[in-house]
């Protein structure tokens, strides 16, 4: 009788600590590591530009979104870039009580100069998506190499082929900036503080394409729309070691 109350006793233990863990209200992740190469010649490429995000979504369909964890680097001479593991992080109790991390747990956004823009984000089923999922995440992109298309090489989109340069690289910095929309929402948030480097290369983007005569990306970030949010401090300053 007595071992049966000490097998009761343990199952409850390991049920209620089950059940913790599946309500659990906070995230860490493990680091990243990953390459990044020239897709035609493997030559790996340094000084790409790569952000990071944890977003959190909840509502109806999933619509609203907030940025958990928001991180930037670029690669180095051997293409590798690396983001350092993070954690534990309570969801914020403003959200509500479904906001959990989906597909982008993290999202991955990749920018280099005639380059084609790289968005990528995780694998996840629809049970996994469903709940809150592993309270620790990992990115499905972890020791993987990345390859990056030259602009302007003919990349089918859709049913057209652009072989333009220029038109290429709107169709995809277009994606790039959908990808990372917390930038340009513009509703008080300062996300865009902890990416310079992609938000200052953006800018520098659609000013060159403007002086060629494309006025495609005339809807783009630009300087002036993040000086408006005063409380994140001045984008002049924030930016101007990247800006061009």
């Amino acid at each position: 009788m007595q071992r049966m109350k000490n097998i009761l006793r343990l199952l409850a233990f390991f049920t209620s600590a089950f059940a913790l863990q599946a309500c659990s209200n906070t995230y860490s992740a493990k680091a990243i590591e990953a390459w990044v190469v020239d897709a035609e010649t493997k030559k790996p490429l340094e000084g790409v530009i790569v952000v990071a995000h944890w977003e959190l979504r909840y509502g109806l369909e999933g619509g609203g979104a907030y940025q958990l964890h928001v991180m930037e680097t670029v690669t180095d001479k051997d293409g590798r870039f690396y983001f350092p593991e993070w954690g534990p992080k309570k969801i914020p109790e403003h959200l509500p009580k479904e906001a959990r991390l989906k597909t982008k747990d993290p999202g991955l956004g990749i920018y280099y100069p005639k380059y084609n823009a790289v968005t990528l984000e995780n694998e996840r089923s629809m049970k996994l998506i469903g709940g809150h999922g592993d309270s620790t995440r990992t990115s499905d992109w972890n020791g993987k190499t990345i390859g990056m298309k030259p602009s302007g090489s003919g990349v089918r989109i859709g049913e057209n082929i652009f072989i333009d340069g220029n038109r290429e690289n709107v169709v995809f910095i277009r994606s790039l900036q959908s990808a990372l929309h917390f930038v340009g929402n513009h509703r008080g948030g300062c996300e865009w503080v902890q990416i310079p480097r992609m938000v200052a290369a953006q800018i520098n983007e659609r000013t060159r394409l403007q002086k060629s005569g494309n006025r495609e990306l005339s809807d783009a970030w630009e300087l002036h729309t993040f000086e408006r949010e005063y409380q994140c401090g001045s984008a002049a300053e924030i930016l101007k070691a990247y800006l061009k």
